[in-house]
């Protein structure tokens, strides 16, 4: 990405933000400057922080602002966006409505991006399958219509909800999986 400050163009390009590492280089042609980070800290903004702090000595002799602040608070917002995580489910809900009898949950949903999930009662639980070898996780009520469950793998942040519609039945017809909605492609449809 060709970026400019202080008239100046820069080449910069950042990489591994969620995996377990973190990276950065940023090119400075006109001064023939370079620098690269490289680190085991994810996610966060310190290569970004310490890259825009370099420049900073370097060419102004002084740091314009705490870069690693704002830069951690920058990914932040961006990898609760990133993992569906823009609600925070670590606190419950004071007073939670009850929910439905788990029957009007139950059942089967389709996605023409994530495929089938299904939704079911186990042995006095509610669990959500999925996946082409489905995983199952538990689902614990969070206020009415909303459950939460803890996703898993390398790019797993915190707590999901599980959000339903329901139809003047009394059933719900869709179900919105937050950590799956990151770009608009969560919503199950009950298969009838």
């Amino acid at each position: 990405m060709n970026v400019e400050r202080g008239g100046k163009v820069f080449w910069k390009h950042s990489g591994a933000f969620s995996l377990g590492m973190r990276t950065e280089v940023a090119l400075l042609p006109a001064e023939k400057l370079g620098i690269v980070v490289l680190s085991n800290a994810a996610p966060s903004g310190l290569p970004e922080g310490l890259i825009e702090s370099f420049y900073d000595l370097v060419l102004d002799d002084k740091l314009q602002r705490d870069w690693i602040e704002f830069a951690n608070r920058m990914f932040d917002e961006e990898v609760k966006r990133e993992l569906g995580q823009e609600r925070d489910y670590s606190h419950p809900p004071a007073q939670p409505t009850p929910p439905l009898d788990l029957s009007a949950y139950t059942g089967k949903y389709v996605n023409d991006f994530f495929g089938p999930i299904e939704l079911a009662e186990r042995l006095g639980g509610f669990i959500l399958r999925i996946g082409p070898a489905p995983m199952e996780f538990g689902l614990r009520h969070w206020d009415r219509d909303v459950f939460i469950y803890q996703p898993a793998g390398e790019s797993a942040g915190g707590l999901a909800g599980v959000r339903f519609s329901i139809d003047p039945s009394g059933h719900a017809d869709r179900v919105l999986i937050e950590n799956l909605d990151i770009h608009g492609q969560g919503t199950f449809s009950r298969v009838k």
